[in-house]
């Protein structure tokens, strides 16, 4: 199996795990997979950004509200 992000072999993790990671939000096809490597540095950092993204969001609303 082929990561869909960087296109090499995935291989199993220290826990023997060789089925890699769920690659949203980077856009992939149904039933692609993302290795470790790209998981950490592709993967993460586009959630962590999608949820400080939106947490700005929810803090601008509450103060116009205010």
């Amino acid at each position: 199996m082929n990561c869909c992000i960087c296109k090499q072999e995935i291989t199993p993790d220290i826990n023997g795990w060789d089925k890699g990671h769920d690659p949203d939000p980077y856009p992939h096809e149904d039933g692609e997979v993302c290795c470790d490597k790209c998981n950490l540095t592709v993967v993460l950092p586009l959630r962590m950004s999608r949820i400080k993204s939106e947490n700005i969001a929810q803090i601008s609303k509450v103060l116009k509200e205010k």
